[in-house]
C-alpha cells in the first residue's frame, strides 16, 4: 500500500512538471507573437511569469523543475536558426541563465507571498494586496537581472542595450504576475456565490461593452493612430463595474481582457500607445497595464474587506436582535442608548425606535437613579461589572433588574461605549423571599426539635433520679448516677444547638465548660477543689461528631472526678481539642493517681471504659494512654471532611 502511494505521488509530480513545462513553452511563443515591432522581441506582458508563480503557490515548490525546463526549451530552437551567429555553447549558457533566473524568481515570489500573507490567494485584504504587488516588483528583479547578465556575458547583447533589456524584462514579468498570475490564482477557486441568469447576462453585457470599447480605442477594429493616451483609461469604469458587481473573479477577467486587447492593438501599431519608437510604446503600454493591475487588485481587496465586514456586521446584528437576553449599548459620554435589541425593548414595554437615543436613566426607578452614576463609574474602571437596580416599564410598573456591564475602550484606553445585558429577576427575588421564609420556618422547627429532644432527655434523667430513690444498693445507685450523666451530656448538646445560631454545629469549648459544671455538681466538687482548663482550637463540631465526643468527655471527666482524686483535696483537669493536619486530637489529662502500671483499658470490665472504646471506634479514631504522672488519654479521630470518606 505504501509503495503504491509512493508511485502515485511520483507520477503525479512528473505529470505536473511536464504539463507546466509545456504550458510555459506555449505561452512563451504566444507572448513573443504579440511582441512590439520592428524586431518583435520586446513584449509588454510576459504570461509565463504569472503562470510560474501561480503553479508554485497552488501545487507547491516541488514542481520547480517544470519552470526551468519550460524556460530552457522555450528559446532552445533559436540557437539553431540560420541568423544565429553564436556557438551552441554560448546559447546553452544564456538559456541556462534565463531558465535559472525564471525558476528562482518564481520560488522567491511564492516563498515571500506565503510568508508575508499566509495565503496562496492574498486578495481578500488591502494590506495583503499591496504586499502581493510589492512582492511582484521584488521577485521580478531576479529574472530580469540574471537574464540581462546572461545575455551580456554570452555576447548576445551589447552593454548599451542592457538597461533597456533589463527594464523591459522587469516590467514585462511584473505585469504578467499582476495580470495572468492574479487571474489564475483567482479562478483556481470557485466563486463564493452562485451567479443567477440575470447576473450572467449582466456579465456578458459588461464583457461585450468592454471588448467593443477596447477594440475601438486600441485600433483593433479601426486602425487609428495618434489617439491621445488618456483615452486608454476609458476602460477603467468598466473594470470598476466588474469589481463591484462580480468581485475579484470578474475584475481579474476584465483586467486580462483589457490588457490583452491593449497589447494586440499596440503590437499591430495602432491605438494610443503606438509611438514612433518601440521604447516609448512599450513604456506607455506597461505603465497603463501596471496602473490597471494595481488599481483593480487593491479595489477588489477593499471591496472584499468591506463585504466581509458587512457580512460579520449582519451576522452580529442577527445575533443581537434574536438574542433572548436583553442587550443594550450605551454611549460612554452621555450614557444614552445607542442600540437596543427587541428583548430589551419588550422587557421595558417600549419599541426599539422609542428607546434609541434616550438616556438609560429614564428606565430606572426613582430609588435607583441616585446609584446609577456610581455604577457607571465602577463599570468604567472594571472590565466587567454586575449590579442590581430597579427599572420601570412604560406603564409605570417597576421590576428588579440584574445588569452585567462591559465597557469597551479604544487603543488609547478611552471608553467608547458600554455593552450591557439586563435580566428581570422578579421571579428570582420571589424565590429568594420564599426560600428565606421557608428556611426561617425550618430553623424554628429544628430549634423546636432540639428543644423537645433536650426536654425529653431531661425527663429521662429525672426518671433515673426518681428510680434511684427506690434502691439502697450502692452499685445500682452508682449506675443510675452514671446513666444520668450520660443522658445529661446528650441533652446538653441539644440545648447548645437550640441556643446556637448554627443549628448543625456545636461550639465545643462552651459545651465542655457546661458539661464540667454539671458533673461537678453531681460529684459534689467545685472548681476551687479541682480546676478545669479547656483549650479548644477547632471549628464547631457537627452533630454526628459532637454526640460521641460529648459521651467520651462525660465518661473521661466522670472517671477523673470519681477515681482520680481520692487521696487529694486539690488537683486539675485539662481538656484540649485541636487539629493536626486532617485529624482532630482530643486530650483529657489530670494530675490524680492515674491508672495502675499494668492496666489494659482494651480488656477492662469497666462499662464506662468499654463505652469509651466503642465511641472511639464510632469516630473511626484511635485511643492511647500517655506516660506521665496522673492520667493522660489521647484520642485521635478524622476531621469532619475526612470522616465522611468511604473506607478503602
Amino acid at each position: 500500500m505504501t509503495e503504491t502511494r509512493s508511485t502515485d505521488g511520483w507520477l503525479r509530480w512528473l505529470a505536473l512538471v511536464v504539463a507546466l513545462a509545456a504550458l510555459y513553452v506555449v505561452t512563451t511563443r504566444l507572448g513573443l507573437m504579440l511582441a512590439l515591432p520592428p524586431e518583435h522581441k520586446a513584449t509588454a506582458v510576459w504570461p509565463p511569469s504569472g503562470i510560474a508563480l501561480a503553479a508554485l503557490l497552488l501545487f507547491g515548490h516541488r514542481i520547480w523543475l517544470g519552470i526551468w525546463l519550460g524556460a530552457f526549451l522555450a528559446n532552445f530552437w533559436d540557437g539553431f536558426t540560420a541568423a544565429n551567429p553564436f556557438p551552441l555553447s554560448a546559447h546553452l549558457f544564456v538559456l541556462g541563465g534565463i531558465a535559472t533566473g525564471s525558476t528562482l524568481q518564481a520560488l522567491a515570489g511564492s516563498f515571500l507571498i506565503r510568508r508575508w500573507t499566509g495565503s496562496v490567494r492574498p486578495f481578500q485584504q488591502t494590506t495583503h494586496a499591496f504586499t502581493f504587488a510589492g512582492v511582484a516588483m521584488l521577485m521580478c528583479l531576479i529574472a530580469s537581472t540574471l537574464g540581462a547578465a546572461s545575455l551580456y556575458v554570452g555576447g548576445f547583447a551589447p552593454a548599451k542595450a542592457i538597461p533597456f533589456i533589463w527594464w523591459t524584462w522587469w516590467l514585462g514579468d511584473m505585469t504578467g504576475v499582476l495580470t495572468v498570475g492574479v487571474f489564475l490564482l483567482t479562478w483556481s477557486r470557485r466563486p463564493s456565490v452562485d451567479w443567477h441568469p440575470r447576473q450572467l447576462a449582466e456579465a456578458a453585457l459588461l464583457l461585450l461593452l468592454l471588448s467593443t470599447l477596447a477594440c475601438v480605442i486600441f485600433g483593433i477594429v479601426l486602425p487609428i493612430t495618434g489617439l491621445p493616451t488618456p483615452l486608454a483609461y476609458l476602460v477603467v469604469p468598466f473594470l470598476v463595474w466588474a469589481t463591484f458587481r462580480f468581485g475579484l473573479h470578474g475584475a481579474a477577467t476584465a483586467l486580462v481582457l483589457a490588457s490583452a486587447l491593449a497589447v494586440v492593438g499596440t503590437a499591430q501599431g495602432t491605438g494610443p500607445f503606438a509611438q514612433p519608437t518601440v521604447e516609448t510604446s512599450l513604456l506607455l503600454l506597461q505603465v497603463f497595464m501596471g496602473v490597471l493591475s494595481v488599481t483593480v487588485l487593491v479595489t477588489a481587496a477593499v471591496l472584499a474587506e468591506r463585504q466581509g465586514a458587512e457580512a460579520k456586521a449582519r451576522q452580529w446584528e442577527s445575533v443581537f436582535n434574536k438574542a433572548s437576553w436583553a442587550v443594550a449599548v450605551t454611549d460612554s459620554a452621555d450614557n444614552r442608548l445607542k442600540a437596543v435589541n427587541p428583548a430589551f425593548a419588550a422587557m421595558h414595554g417600549f419599541t426599539v425606535e422609542e428607546l434609541v437615543g434616550r438616556p438609560l436613566v429614564d428606565l430606572f426607578a426613582s430609588e435607583s437613579r441616585t446609584e446609577l452614576p456610581r455604577h457607571i463609574q465602577i463599570a468604567h474602571q472594571r472590565a466587567d461589572y454586575m449590579y442590581e437596580s430597579v427599572h420601570v416599564r412604560k406603564d409605570g410598573t417597576s421590576f428588579p433588574c440584574l445588569t452585567h456591564a462591559t465597557t469597551l475602550k479604544d487603543a488609547h484606553g478611552k471608553a467608547q461605549f458600554r455593552a450591557s445585558t439586563f435580566e428581570d429577576i422578579t421571579e428570582k427575588k420571589q424565590n429568594e423571599s420564599w426560600l428565606s421564609a421557608s428556611l426561617k420556618e425550618k430553623e424554628i422547627l429544628l430549634k423546636e426539635i432540639h428543644h423537645r429532644v433536650k426536654n425529653n432527655l431531661q425527663i429521662v434523667s429525672t426518671l433515673l433520679d426518681l428510680q434511684s430513690d427506690h434502691t439502697q444498693d450502692r452499685q445500682a445507685l452508682e449506675m443510675f448516677k452514671e446513666s444520668r450523666g450520660r443522658v445529661r451530656s446528650m441533652a446538653l448538646i441539644h440545648e447548645r444547638l437550640y441556643r446556637s445560631p448554627d443549628l448543625a454545629r456545636v461550639n465545643f469549648a462552651e459545651y465542655v465548660q457546661q458539661l464540667a459544671q454539671d458533673l461537678y455538681s453531681i460529684y459534689k466538687v467545685s472548681d476551687d477543689d479541682i480546676s478545669l482548663h479547656v483549650e479548644v482550637a477547632v471549628s464547631p463540631l457537627p452533630l454526628d461528631m459532637a454526640v460521641p465526643c460529648g459521651l467520651l468527655l462525660n465518661e473521661l471527666l466522670s472517671n477523673c472526678l470519681k477515681h482520680g482524686f481520692k487521696d487529694a483535696s486539690q488537683g486539675w483537669i485539662r481538656v484540649t481539642l485541636h487539629d493536626e493536619g486532617l485529624n482532630n486530637v482530643l486530650t483529657v489529662a489530670d494530675n490524680g493517681i492515674g491508672f495502675p502500671p499494668d492496666f489494659d483499658f482494651r480488656h477492662t470490665t469497666s462499662f464506662g471504659l468499654q463505652l469509651v472504646t466503642t465511641l472511639v471506634e464510632q469516630l473511626k479514631g484511635k485511643i492511647e494512654l500517655g506516660n506521665s504522672s496522673g492520667t493522660v488519654v489521647i484520642i485521635t479521630f478524622p476531621g469532619h471532611d475526612r470522616s465522611q470518606e468511604e473506607p478503602t
